[in-house]
């Protein structure tokens, strides 16, 4: 399978995909500062590139194809118009049944708001219903969302019954209540 992560920061997705003895694998991120945090990665055989992502998809659309695209923690950082021009040119670099992979914070979730708000340079709000409007507006549709859990099993299940009791008091509530949004996009028919 190959594999392209945009946004690939100091490459903990990729060691881990490195782990799992995943051999074609690509990461791109446009901070030239981690060049030496990424070396043992290029060392594996791993392709990194620290350029952005509208030059580097420029680069090599129609050249180069992927299996699964990564964009973790990408889309809250640019504004919803590049996200649209982004995702509509993946469609080049995606080979026969691959998806995109993203994760986002949930801003529907009162514990997603603070993730989305703590920092000035998330700029783009999204929430369940905004990532299927995307998909319909980049010619995707969505396969799988879902929220993150994270944690010890007993703090997920107090989680669990802490959401399941506000559903049933709040006459509006959350559709999905984590913190985080993962979602898989797949090319429409």
């Amino acid at each position: 399978m190959e594999v392209l992560e945009i946004g690939c920061g100091s490459g903990l997705f990729l060691r881990y995909l490195l782990h799992r003895d995943f051999r074609f694998v690509t990461g791109i991120d446009y901070d030239e500062n981690l060049n030496g945090a990424l070396e043992d990665l290029k060392e594996a055989g791993y392709t990194i590139e620290l350029t952005d992502a509208e030059t580097y998809v420029d680069k090599n659309l129609n050249s180069l194809l992927f299996d699964r695209i990564v964009l973790f923690d990408v889309l809250e950082h640019i504004e919803l118009n590049d996200s649209v021009k982004l995702l509509r040119k993946l469609h080049g670099m995606l080979n026969e049944g691959g998806k995109i992979l993203i994760r986002v914070p949930n801003t529907t979730s009162p514990w997603g708001l603070r993730m989305q708000f703590d920092t000035f340079d998330h700029i783009t709000l999204f929430s369940p219903g905004r990532l299927h409007e995307l998909a319909a507006i980049t010619g995707y549709k969505i396969s799988a969302i879902s929220g993150q859990t994270t944690g010890k099993l007993r703090k997920v299940w107090f989680q669990q019954c802490l959401h399941w009791t506000l559903s049933r008091l709040l006459p509006y509530h959350p559709q999905i209540w984590e913190a985080v949004l993962i979602c898989t996009f797949e090319k429409s028919d």
